[in-house]
């Protein structure tokens, strides 16, 4: 069964256009990795934070995903947005409820 996997990052405002600017690119290859069943990002219209959703087959095809953008620099080349934690949450679907 597929799990739902949110994504909210605070980002620094005056970064924030440099930042979406980036995304389209990065994002291709997340949609490409194995086991990305979509990817969707939003931006909250009071704040700079930006929330993704995204579906993925398994907990772990997330957990090889994010271990390969740690292994590649990544994740420090984004880092300098960041100003604050990233949040990750996964969830189980039920399609039952």
């Amino acid at each position: 069964m597929s799990v739902t996997v949110t994504l909210e990052i605070p980002i620094h405002a005056d970064k924030l256009e440099e930042f979406k600017g980036m995304m389209p690119t990065a994002l291709i290859d997340t949609r490409k990795f194995k086991g990305c069943e979509s990817y969707k990002v939003h931006v909250e219209q009071n704040t700079s934070t930006i929330f993704t959703i995204s579906e993925w087959a398994s907990r772990a095809d997330n957990e090889a995903y994010l271990q390969w953008r740690t292994e590649t620099g990544f994740f420090d080349e984004v880092a300098v947005f960041f100003s604050g934690e990233p949040i990750f949450r996964y969830f189980d679907q039920h399609p039952e409820i």
